[in-house]
């Protein structure tokens, strides 16, 4: 869910591609149809919450001082060996247009304003790393709708050792009841919304969630089993997180595990 489109803008399958400030390395192109999803009949709405540790907004910065510029997506911090992986949106890091969004800054925990607490992390330069599917930036797949991205540690530390980490799950049965936490571009508070997701895939590679009060902005946002850390999925995919009332986020498989196992090892 994009801030900046008329309706909601810009919201991996075999190979990897590592961003150095140079290099990609690139994958195979798959087709998805386009899902025919109908709503339940009671659709929660979202609303205004304290925000958990692990969820942050993602902004990109001016690339001079760092300073916060637009709200972009939403992001959450998964566990990793170094500590340093928050994973969002494919295209929230890439757009056909303008290529890659080197500057960017993480917050988590915001609400109201960076937390003092949880810290405020950046990924820009040269050093960037960020990890999507060739698929993705050849072809805007929403099957790969998805990224990881490495974020330079801060005051010695990395931000996993300041915030904790989600897991992220694989190949899970559906439906699945889930809180769905994410960032509005058009407020200062994170939102959370709880409900069930349809009970089987959508046109083989999405999941849907059907929710109201979600605006642009909380593409990325973590689809997370309630009462656990476990993420199924994120807000992005087909039409890239979906519109006023349906959800959608890419089916977390084997591809989704291989990619991340990827991205654990940097």
């Amino acid at each position: 869910m994009w801030p900046w489109s008329a309706d909601r803008m810009t919201r991996i399958r075999l190979a990897l591609v590592a961003v150095t400030a140079a290099a990609l390395v690139g994958a195979a192109l798959v087709g998805v149809a386009a899902p025919a999803a109908s709503a339940p009949q009671s659709v929660p709405s979202a609303h205004d919450f304290g925000g958990w540790p692990t969820v942050g907004a993602l902004l990109t910065t001016n690339g001079t001082d760092h300073s916060p510029q637009t709200h972009n997506c939403t992001a959450s911090v998964v566990n990793s060996p170094h500590h340093n992986l928050i994973m969002t949106a494919a295209h929230c890091v890439y757009d056909s247009g303008s290529g890659w969004r080197k500057y960017l800054a993480f917050f988590p925990g915001y609400n109201g304003g960076p937390s003092s607490t949880y810290g405020s992390w950046y990924a820009y330069g040269r050093g960037v790393k960020m990890l999507v599917n060739q698929g993705w930036i050849t072809n805007r797949d929403p099957a790969y709708d998805y990224a990881f991205i490495v974020l330079t540690p801060s005051g010695g530390k990395s931000v996993q050792d300041r915030t904790g980490a989600l897991n992220l799950s694989f190949d899970t049965g559906l439906p699945k009841k889930i809180d769905l936490v994410g960032y509005p571009a058009n407020g200062a508070k994170p939102r959370i919304c709880s409900g069930s997701t349809t009970g089987g895939k959508v046109q083989q590679w999405f999941v849907q969630f059907d929710c109201t009060n979600l605006p642009g902005g909380t593409s990325g946002s973590p689809w997370t089993v309630q009462g656990s850390k476990n993420v199924i999925g994120l807000t992005g995919g087909y039409e890239e997180g979906g519109g006023a009332v349906h959800n959608y986020s890419v089916y977390f498989d084997h591809e989704t595990r291989d990619l991340y196992q990827r991205a654990e090892a940097l």
